[in-house]
């Protein structure tokens, strides 16, 4: 008897807008339920159901760069085909199991775990090959690379961009492996939760679009420490103590003193475990609760500087508008 040959099915073709500048986003009222809790409010929604998969894909724009979630939910094996229309850089945080994408003119590439990668990403088609139940949550940061010099100019903090060699080929461009760390979670959890609108958003997802980048810079140009001279359980409740005390009127002298560790030596640790000065993540949470506060509660100023342990109102408006680079009393009445 003749063996049959067994034809196996091309899995169908997916193609995943990761940049898109086109109006045709879907309705809230038109997403399904089960996608109700994830649906970011600032954000333009994209949603495609077949019988192949589920395609839920949000974006926000604010001025430089496009921030993207994507849900995808594979019925069947589909080949996910990413793809841009235009020239991006895109910083991508893995948020699921292992992902292996084949990148075009460079071969397979593997995202694992937790892990950060900055790709340099031309106007090109790559593959993602997905199988039967696979559900796939991928976040990235997009800024295109004609906007870094800009970005670089306003953002000083964000001059590793600018050691970035762009090139015609799509690649990785990082230096070394980099995770996501609880500083940088602690962002992307605001921008998941925004629940805000228009210049309000835009003011807050910005600066946390910056903060992610910054982050991401210092850990690529860090070598790895294979140990640090204060440990990490000691070096995580330093950073929820800040989290939580925002009053905090010297944070390295008073945190160093509590956990009882010299002050240089805490403040080098804190650095090389969340990539973030500890005076400046200090700052950063004194900035978020002010923004809190104006948007949230409607504080006086005077309450806010008390709270978050400033001199005064004007020393607040000059903090929050260096910071977010907006004004915070037109923050406050902005809706």
């Amino acid at each position: 008897m003749e063996e049959q040959n067994t034809i196996k099915p091309i899995p169908e073709r997916k193609i995943l807008l990761i940049e898109r500048d086109d109006q045709y986003f879907t309705p809230l009222e038109l997403i399904p339920e089960d996608y109700s809790d994830t649906v970011i409010r600032f954000a333009r929604q994209y949603f495609k159901q077949d019988t192949e998969c589920d395609m839920f894909c949000q974006n926000i724009k604010v001025r430089d760069f496009s921030i993207w979630h994507h849900e995808i939910l594979a019925k069947k094996n589909i080949l996910l085909t990413p793809y841009s229309p235009r020239h991006i850089l895109a910083l991508h945080f893995n948020q699921a199991d292992e992902v292996v994408a084949n990148i075009h003119g460079r071969g397979d590439f593997n995202m694992v775990g937790s892990q950060i990668c900055l790709f340099n990403l031309p106007e090109q088609m790559h593959t993602v090959p997905v199988v039967t139940g696979k559900q796939i949550s991928s976040f990235h940061i997009n800024i295109i690379p004609g906007c870094m010099g800009a970005l670089v100019r306003e953002f000083p903090e964000l001059k590793g961009l600018l050691s970035k060699k762009i090139t015609d080929q799509s690649e990785p461009l990082n230096q070394r492996d980099c995770t996501t760390n609880i500083a940088i979670q602690l962002l992307l959890t605001i921008i998941n939760d925004c629940r805000l609108i228009e210049d309000q958003a835009e003011c807050l997802l910005r600066r946390c679009c910056v903060s992610i980048f910054s982050n991401y810079l210092c850990q690529d140009a860090t070598p790895a420490c294979e140990k640090r001279p204060v440990d990490d359980d000691t070096l995580i409740s330093v950073f929820h103590y800040l989290r939580e005390n925002v009053d905090l009127e010297k944070p390295l002298m008073h945190v160093a003193f509590l956990f009882n560790v010299p002050g240089p030596v805490l403040a080098g640790a804190f650095e090389n475990m969340f990539y973030i000065p500890l005076e400046d993540f200090a700052f950063q949470m004194k900035m978020l609760k002010a923004f809190n506060c104006l948007v949230y509660e409607d504080t006086p100023l005077a309450e806010i500087t008390r709270r978050i342990g400033l001199p005064g109102e004007k020393a607040l408006i000059v903090a929050f508008t260096n910071y977010f680079h907006c004004d915070p009393l037109f923050i406050r009445n902005a809706q």
